[in-house]
Formats: C-alpha cells, sequence, structure tokens
C-alpha cells in the first residue's frame, strides 16, 4: 500500500508499507521516479519506508512557460490594435513580434542556469 505522507510545493513524501528494511526494493521505486522529468532527486529510506521526491525545475518551467504566454498573447494584442487602428505600419509590427521573441528565448534561458538546490542536513 502506497500512501502519500505529506506534499508541499516541490517535495512529496510517500510512505510504501512494503520497503520496510529492504534496501533492494527501495531502489526500484527510487531509479522509477528518477527518470520522470522534472524529478529532481529521489531518496528511499527503508528504515522508515518511506521515499522522498524533489521537484523543482518542473515547477520553474511551467511558471517560466506561463509567464512566457501570457507577455505573447499581451503583446500579440497590442500590436493587433495598433495595426488595426492604422497607428502601426506592418514593417514595424514585424520589428516588434520579432522583439517579443526574442524576450521570450531570453526569459526561458533563465530555466538553462537552474541550479538544484543543496540539500540540508
Amino acid at each position: 500500500m502506497i500512501e502519500i505522507r505529506h506534499s508541499i510545493p516541490g517535495r512529496l513524501r510517500l510512505r510504501i508499507a512494503r520497503l520496510g528494511g529492504d534496501r533492494a526494493l527501495g531502489a526500484r521505486p527510487e531509479a522509477a521516479l528518477a527518470e520522470v522529468e522534472g524529478v529532481h532527486r529521489v531518496r528511499a529510506n527503508p528504515v522508515c519506508a518511506a521515499l522522498r521526491a524533489v521537484r523543482n525545475l518542473s515547477r520553474m518551467a511551467l511558471r517560466t512557460a506561463d509567464q512566457n504566454y501570457h507577455f505573447a498573447i499581451g503583446t500579440d494584442l497590442i500590436g493587433i490594435g495598433l495595426g488595426a487602428t492604422g497607428i502601426l505600419s506592418p514593417a514595424t509590427g514585424g520589428l516588434i513580434h520579432i522583439a517579443h521573441t526574442l524576450g521570450i528565448l531570453a526569459n526561458s534561458a533563465r530555466l538553462l542556469g537552474f541550479e538544484a538546490p543543496t540539500p540540508r542536513r
């Protein structure tokens, strides 16, 4: 039986009764969860029959995607409005579109420098 012991943003602790005292059995779910995209660190504790998973990068990636979406929709709607009223020429609209695409790329590039938090001891 698997039960969620506690869950906070970025961390999940499971209790797996069959893990109790069996290190070899604990390695299987530990390896399986480590393969899941966005899971940063997995640690099995057979003594406590617990499995802890830390997922930080996936949350940061979702937040960045949300920021990019809102930025793109906002600048596109403003560009459409200004273009439809004749205030913005098509060439200027194209330049603004390229500029906002570069802004989205720069915002996404922050994920490349992601440093995993070090565990507290």
